[in-house]
């Protein structure tokens, strides 16, 4: 179990950047991150998205089925 936390970049890093809209998923984005997360990775979510496009990117997030703890917020580190 990993106590990391990683911050993921949405736009051009999990999907092609079509800002305002979602892109496609970029190859194994899904399959690596949901590892991660199994493996005890800490995922964020980091992008500049608000609004509406923000709630675009969440759905999406959910629809697709890719795990992740916090979007565009950090999380108590424990030391």
């Amino acid at each position: 179990m990993s106590n990391l936390i990683l911050a993921i970049d949405f736009d051009g890093t999990i999907v092609d950047d079509k800002h305002p809209e979602v892109g496609e998923i970029k190859p194994g984005a899904k399959e690596a991150i949901n590892q991660l997360v199994k493996d005890g990775y800490t995922i964020i979510i980091w992008t500049c998205r608000t609004g509406k496009p923000l709630l675009m990117a969440i759905e999406w997030l959910a629809k697709t089925g890719i795990k992740y703890h916090h979007i565009n917020q950090s999380c108590p580190i424990n030391v």
